[in-house]
């Protein structure tokens, strides 16, 4: 690939670029103590979801040290069938990791951020509970 502008076959040095500015507008709208606030909301969030996902009795964490906001659990179920179910429901599961973790089969990575609200963690939960006649 030429990186000369003129002779560039893609654009991926424009797209890197709005990329960075867009981080760099959202994070000067936070300030730095806006920041903070989020970081602890979102590990808050993290914590709090695993703890309801692993309440589930098809759902234990697969790793037992501290997560921010992403975090692996394991279903005694097919994750495969879960995700097709959530989708139909609009509702997008967790990521099977399996095909980049071989040993980790069953195994799905989940994430929270600040547009994730209570409702869809609790929305989440009971469509889980839904699919599996709960």
């Amino acid at each position: 690939q030429h990186i000369r502008r003129e002779k560039a076959t893609s654009n991926i040095c424009t797209n890197q670029g709005l990329c960075a500015l867009a981080a760099v507008v959202y994070l000067s709208t936070l300030g730095s103590k806006g920041l903070v606030e989020l970081s602890k909301n979102n590990f808050r969030k993290g914590q709090i979801f695993a703890e309801k996902l692993c309440s589930l009795p098809w759902f234990k964490k697969t790793f037992t040290s501290t997560h921010f906001n992403e975090f692996v659990v394991q279903s005694s179920q097919d994750v495969g069938f879960l995700n097709k179910k959530l989708l139909e429901k609009d509702i997008q599961g967790g990521l099977p990791i399996e095909r980049w973790y071989p040993a980790l089969e069953n195994c799905l990575l989940f994430g929270v951020t600040e547009l994730h609200t209570q409702e869809d963690m609790d929305k989440l939960v009971a469509t889980i509970k839904e699919v599996y006649h709960v």
